[in-house]
């Protein structure tokens, strides 16, 4: 290798002393001393800045064989990669292509020891390909070079490495493994660093596809073929390691292969030809697709170019294989593990095929379609093999299944699952092998695991049991309603039937196992088997009489005072089960009965019926037995009862409907919820069931016209209130929250009005409040942040339009919460509940007749709590490891700060105070702004808390920000870096004056969004154009120059991410839209100079714009292509003015006609520029 090496890199006393340095470098990182750490970890890092590095690396890697070295220095390159130069006559490595031959030799004289039995560890060697793989790209795919052949002639090297011996064919699979891998992670805008433009990645994609896999696949699926019969063969003896080595690579490139997403362009993906067209044909295709606007993304769908390889009916059978001659050498120990990697990645090569889709008039869909059944019975196949080992819980067979169940549930998807049943194969064959494999998943999951205590055993077969749910449940949604139907019997007979038989099994095995009960158990039960047992309903609905029957039949007919553990777990999931069939959880003020009991005969709405009165019983037979009684009953089964109770309250309780329940019920369930208040005071989860019983009966208008006027209720409610403080702080709350509601909903009935309800019960909850509150005021922090607890949930239950009083004595007690938090200044639980609870208040605000006398006090104690808070949270890091305290405090921080700007905004201009709540809201942000970096805003609450105050903002506050102007210094834009504590949006030691931070704060809101931001992103965005609509009012002032900087900085900014820096492709039309308003509010801004301030601001911060680090001649290119670019869209931009409405219509008539023409030319530029921004992108955004 060193001598390989030589012919490159002539050794000197600097290229010596690069090497000791790396080497020193690499020993210090070994140390205890952070001092050393960071001084070795400095010097690694500028190995990559340097010059020489392509020089330096050469030369170190040929004369160093230490790992850490190796990988460090491979890691220089690819951090150096962007920058560097295909050709250079001042290196001694001229080219890049030189290089990566080099590095090849080397990679196969490694490979050679490594599989003798020499070390080179997996990330060395991963790197070390992976550079190959991005030189070649670097090397092949800038278009300005004209030379695709350094990306090309890896294909061939792949070809020719595959076809030669062991070490060269590990060295081609390891290849093709990180050319399939690079390829994903180039169809994205994040993918990785090459310094290519956007259009050179998606052409080195399509090249790859056109004209490397065509060439690559076959000797590929020719190597694990032969690999495979090598191993076969050596099975009677000792089989080589080495052989062992490369058999599990020949699977996982295999996998990676047929793991490929086709090029994202339709044009080309659709290109029968593809294989046919020469690189710049396929140039230029990309170039025709983004003028036309099509914007790339990923895709299941196979090219035509690939599909007669990938979809070819053998592939399933040919892998099905290869799975079949590892898993005997799955028991023998030295070749266990290289098993259980091949059959892994044949696992994820069967999942691949299963989610492939064609395009239309692909004319390969017959041979697709055979495929199907191909597939199908290959995992039947698989699943046969495996059942033989699933006589116990183990956690790798056991994630076994569930891989297979998730292929059976993709395969079943869409197209796919309607071929199958329709086509490929006699429906009957695919039902039963369907029924056969979720027969397995309730084995495993229903009767193995609940004789495990393993947690990872347990979770993975849950995954298996809800992928077996999930796919009957696709193939009834695949299927139109005549074909599903002939699928309902099924259904029954082979999923609903056993899965509830099942479950009621497994909960008596399991209980036999441990008879102590958790509450955390049961919630666990309650909320994380939420979504399965929705899919379980949706599918017993489909046969709905059998399944209400048998639940009905399973109910235990032991006596609960002889009832063991075994029987109250099985009464726990009899509730969830039947729950979950009977009704859906509520949504909105008009709950619906389900479709299919509607619809049901009168024997079913009996089985019904019967099944609610069981429950009933149950709960009024277990209310007196609470834990501290000689005979205690099961709180998770009490807990459950009353979910059950819950459930179906809202949708058959004095409804107009055939299955309603009358009166006589609401008269069965007062004595128990008083019983059960007092005999389980002590237990949280069942008395927060007894709430969630309270909600419920908010939601049935029959029961709220006659549920509070009943004498024994006023007396439930009276008894409490007044226990509440005796109760479990968990529970106080979502008690209080729940009668506050019904309080709210109450309706007039036949003996009480609604209004006398009101006025009857409000003061009773609001005395018990406040007595918690003042009894709170010497009480331990837990104590108070319980008090504010329930303060919070009678603010958040409380109707501002039926309780008005109560929310007046709410926000009384405004200063009292502010001395709490002041006098508990160490304890943030207490500032975190203080901000829940204003938050709460705040919310209710403009909708209070009484605002006008409340704004003043509001005013002054939210500015006050906000202040009191400010320190805490100023001295608090923001992520302490498992410690979320810092980000928790700020997330409640800004979505206060929202509400109130957000409140401020709604309150009528007679109610205004001094100052303004948006004023109020500015001052706080544009201090909290500064605590902001780049660490903080990763976090997803924190991002949505900020996103919604400046949209707040912008839209309440514009008077406000624009009277906020100050000193607007021109910063860079406030993108993200790789240092996590980088101030982005307030650099440290920078002043900034509050319009400038918020704006700045928008901007990277909008820049920096995802799929999770994008939507309240986009909002920002709308709100920066309403900011600029009032910019032609704003007279000239001693802040005018100000306002402009600030104005004319987001503009700038704006372009810049548009057409230089990654981007969320959503953003694209809200920040072209946003550009358009602020132009044009800018140019009427004559109290800002108009269009003559705008457009030299703009004209001399464009051409110093800001690039990422770039070789010159690149850089001169991007500088001379930006301008013309910007100058393009700001002149459409400030051309898109609407006409002006008719001089005779009518101001309502005038301001219809002028929002529609806004909104037309709106949208006719956004169709001109959209094209038009994605073409320059594609040539100037550099990665």
């Amino acid at each position: 290798m060193a001598t390989a090496a030589a012919s490159l890199v002539q050794r000197d006393a600097r290229l010596d002393q690069v090497l000791q340095g790396v080497q020193g470098a690499c020993a210090q990182l070994g140390t205890a001393q952070q001092q050393d750490i960071d001084q070795a970890t400095s010097m690694l890092l500028s190995l990559a800045d340097s010059p020489h590095v392509v020089d330096d690396t050469c030369f170190v890697l040929a004369h160093s064989q230490d790992e850490a070295v190796q990988f460090h220095t491979l890691g220089a390159i690819l951090r150096a990669m962007p920058l560097l130069t295909v050709e250079d006559d001042a290196r001694q490595v001229r080219s890049l292509v030189d290089m990566r031959e080099w590095l090849l030799h080397a990679a196969v004289l490694r490979t050679r020891a490594w599989l003798s039995g020499h070390t080179w560890p997996a990330y060395v060697r991963t790197r070390h390909l992976r550079v190959i793989v991005m030189l070649s790209q670097r090397a092949g795919g800038q278009h300005d070079r004209a030379d695709p052949s350094p990306l090309l002639s890896l294909g061939q090297h792949i070809t020719d490495l595959l076809s030669s011996d062991e070490a060269c064919l590990a060295v081609g699979l390891g290849l093709a493994t990180l050319l399939a891998e690079e390829g994903l992670a180039d169809t994205s805008e994040a993918g990785s660093r090459l310094g290519l433009t956007i259009d050179e990645h998606m052409w080195c994609h399509a090249l790859i596809e056109a004209k490397i896999w065509p060439l690559v696949l076959q000797p590929l699926w020719r190597a694990l073929h032969q690999t495979m019969d090598h191993v076969r063969q050596a099975a009677g003896s000792e089989i080589p390691s080495g052989l062992l080595h490369v058999w599990v690579l020949a699977a996982q490139a295999t996998s990676a292969a047929l793991a490929w997403r086709s090029v994202p362009v339709p044009a080309l993906a659709k290109d029968a030809d593809l294989t046919s067209r020469t690189a710049e044909q396929l140039w230029m295709s990309l170039q025709q697709s983004s003028s036309t606007g099509e914007i790339p993304t990923t895709t299941r769908r196979v090219s035509r170019a690939l599909s007669p390889m990938l979809c070819h009916a053998d592939v399933p059978a040919f892998l099905g294989v290869v799975a079949r001659h590892a898993s005997p050498a799955r028991a023998v120990p030295a070749y266990a593990w290289s098993a259980h990697q091949v059959i892994q990645a044949i696992y994820e090569a069967l999942l691949h095929l299963a989610t492939y889709e064609l395009h239309p008039d692909d004319p390969v869909v017959g041979t697709w379609s055979a495929q199907r059944a191909a597939l199908l019975h290959e995992l039947h196949t698989h699943m046969q093999a495996l059942a033989p080992r699933l006589t116990h819980a183990d956690e790798d067979v056991v994630a076994s299944l569930q891989r297979m169940t998730h292929a059976y549930t993709c395969l079943l998807d869409g197209a796919s699952g309607r071929v199958l049943l329709e086509q490929a194969v006699a429906p009957e064959t695919l039902l039963e092998a369907l029924a056969r494999v979720t027969a397995t998943c309730f084995h495993v999951a229903l009767e193995l695991v609940p004789l495990s205590d393993e947690a990872e055993v347990c979770a993975a077969s849950e995954a298996a049991l809800e992928e077996a749910l999930a796919l009957w449940r696709r193939l009834l949604i695949a299927l139109h309603g005549t074909d599903a139907s002939a699928v309902h019997e099924y259904v029954s007979t082979h999923v609903v039937t056993p899965y509830q038989q099942g479950r009621l099994q497994a909960a008596a095995l399991a209980a036999e196992r441990d008879s102590d009960e958790h509450g955390e158990e049961q919630e666990r039960d309650v909320d994380l088997y939420d979504e399965q047992l929705t899919v379980y309903a949706a599918l017993a609905r489909t046969c709905l009489g059998t399944t209400l029957t048998s639940l009905a039949a399973a109910v235990p007919s032991v006596p609960l005072a002889s009832a063991g553990p075994a029987v109250w777990e099985q009464w726990h999931w009899l509730a969830l089960l039947s729950g979950h069939v009977l009704a859906d959880a509520p949504s909105g003020e008009d709950v619906m009965m389900p479709e299919a009991l509607q619809s049901a005969p009168p024997a079913t709405h009996n089985t019904l019926i019967e099944l609610i009165r069981t429950f009933l019983a149950l709960v009024q037979s277990l209310a007196p037995h609470g834990p501290e009684t000689r005979t205690p009953a099961s709180p998770q089964t009490l807990a459950s009862a009353l979910w059950f109770t819950a459930r179906w309250i809202p949708t058959y309780l004095m409804r107009d409907s055939v299955l309603a329940l009358d009166e006589s019920v609401l008269d069965e369930l007062v004595p128990c919820m008083a019983t059960i208040c007092r005999a389980w005071r002590s237990d949280a989860d069942v008395l927060g069931a007894l709430a969630l019983v309270w909600d419920a009966l908010s939601y049935s208008a029959g029961a709220m016209r006659v549920w509070l006027g009943k004498p024994t209720v006023h007396a439930l409610v009276q008894d409490t209130l007044k226990r509440l403080e005796e109760l479990p702080e968990t529970a106080q709350g979502p008690l209080m929250r729940a009668i506050v509601r019904c309080i709210n909903a109450a309706r007039d009935g036949p003996t009480v009005r609604a209004s006398q309800v009101r006025e009857e019960y409000f003061p009773m909850v609001v005395n018990s409040a406040q007595a918690r509150l003042e009894a709170a005021q010497q009480a331990l922090p837990p104590t108070i942040a319980a008090a504010l607890g329930l303060w919070q949930a009678l603010a958040e239950a409380s109707d501002p339009q039926t309780s008005g009083p109560v929310h007046v004595h709410l926000f009384s007690q405004l200063p009292a919460i502010v001395g709490l938090v002041q006098a508990q200044s160490q304890h943030t639980d207490v500032q975190m509940a203080a901000l829940r609870a204003v938050r709460a208040m705040v919310r209710a605000l403009p909708e209070l007749e009484s605002l006008a006398d409340l704004l003043p006090r509001a005013c002054e104690g939210v500015h006050g709590l906000l202040d009191a808070v400010y320190p805490t949270l100023a001295s608090l890091p923001r992520t302490q490891g498992v410690d979320t305290t810092g980000e928790e405090l700020l997330t409640l921080y800004l979505h206060l700060l929202h509400e109130w700007v957000q409140a401020g905004g709604a309150v009528p201009a007679e109610a205004s105070a001094s100052p303004s709540p948006s004023a109020t809201g500015l001052a706080a942000l544009a201090r909290v702004l500064r605590l902001l970096d780049l660490e903080a805003l990763s976090v997803a609450s924190v991002r949505e808390g900020l996103s919604d105050t400046v949209h707040a903002l912008l839209i309440v506050g514009r008077e406000s920000l624009l009277a906020a102007a100050g000193a607007a210094p021109v910063l860079p834009p406030p993108f993200p870096t790789d240092d996590l504590r980088a101030n982005v949006i307030v650099p440290k030691g920078v002043e900034l004056s509050p319009l400038q931070a918020v704006l700045r704060a928008a901007v990277f809101v909008i820049t920096s969004a995802d799929t999770l931001t994008e939507a309240a992103a986009s909002a920002v965005a709308q709100g920066l154009g309403f900011l600029a609509e009032g910019l032609a009012t704003l007279a000239p002032t001693a802040t005018s120059s100000s306002v402009q900087t600030s104005i004319d900085a987001v503009v700038c900014d704006l372009l810049h991410s548009l057409l230089l820096r990654p981007l969320h492709m959503s953003m694209l039309t809200p920040m072209l839209l946003a550009i358009r308003k602020i132009s044009l509010g800018r140019v009427r801004a004559t109290g800002l100079g108009g269009s003559a301030t705008f457009l030299s601001f703009l004209a001399q911060q464009c051409a110093a714009v800001t690039l990422p680090p770039m070789l010159p001649s690149e850089e001169a290119r991007v500088r001379a292509a930006y301008m013309p670019a910007v100058e393009h869209i700001l002149q459409q931009a400030l051309a898109s003015v609407p006409p002006s409405p008719p001089p005779t219509a009518s101001p309502a008539l005038a301001a219809r006609v002028a929002l529609k023409d806004e909104m037309t030319a709106a949208v006719a530029l956004n169709r001109l520029l959209r094209p038009f921004v994605l073409q320059v992108r594609g040539t100037l955004v550099v990665r």
